[in-house]
């Protein structure tokens, strides 16, 4: 998993996923919903999770519950259908292992769910990242706000972004003030996205120290959040 081959075949099939289905879109969302956030115990989901329910606490969200999905649930297509059922109806926000979020892209695909925004991200134990979006309107400016936080932090990073739709707003430049952690600074963005309180920017295709070579970094987790 820690090859650049596996990084980029996980990369381009969840972009080939997402982008070539007729039933999973891509948009803004048209109204608030009950968020549900998605547990399965990955390492840096607590760190994530913890400054997403602040945020959304913070900002008047009132339903939010964790959806925990345990590790024989991805062997079990009825099972996991059957969450995803549940789920019907709300805004699905996901911190897993890229190989769940294949399963889990092709569940949302068969719902004709929406997704307002997806990333990939690898590091290494040094804490070079390396960090790979999609982006809509809603979302637009997220490779700007996370560079931000980013470089407060020290630590080479490289940061892509397709962004599918525009905005007429300027790149966004040094409005970050949130934490220079990656899975922290996503957190506080992804809440905000999610209740339609993110201001979105004009993206540009990437930022950071330049290219960082997927061969030298972990791909430990992605990320998405989606209208189900």
């Amino acid at each position: 998993m820690t090859t650049r081959r596996n990084f980029l075949i996980g990369a381009s099939q969840v972009g080939a996923l997402v982008m070539m289905s007729p039933k999973l879109v891509f948009r803004t969302p048209l109204k608030q919903k009950p968020v549900r956030i998605l547990s399965t115990g990955l390492a840096g989901e607590q760190e994530f999770h913890s400054m997403l329910r602040a945020r959304l606490t913070h900002t008047g969200q009132v339903d939010i519950a964790s959806v925990p999905l345990d590790a024989a649930i991805w062997a079990s297509p009825a099972r996991l259908a059957q969450a995803m059922d549940a789920l019907n109806g709300t805004r699905l926000i996901a911190f897993v292992e890229p190989r769940n979020e294949l399963i889990l892209m092709q569940f949302l695909m068969d719902r004709g769910a929406a997704v307002l925004i997806q990333g990939e991200h690898a590091v290494d134990s040094k804490g070079v990242s390396r960090h790979d979006f999609l982006s809509t309107p809603s979302s637009a400016g997220i490779g700007g706000a996370l560079a931000d936080s980013l470089a407060k932090g020290g630590s080479p990073f490289s940061i892509s972004v397709r962004a599918l739709g525009s905005v007429t707003a300027q790149p966004r430049s040094n409005q970050s003030e949130v934490a220079t952690h990656w899975t922290t600074a996503l957190g506080t963005y992804y809440a905000d996205i999610a209740v339609g309180r993110w201001e979105p920017q004009r993206e540009v295709a990437s930022y950071g120290s330049g290219l960082i070579m997927a061969e030298r970094l972990d791909r430990v987790a992605s990320t998405f959040i989606a209208d189900l």
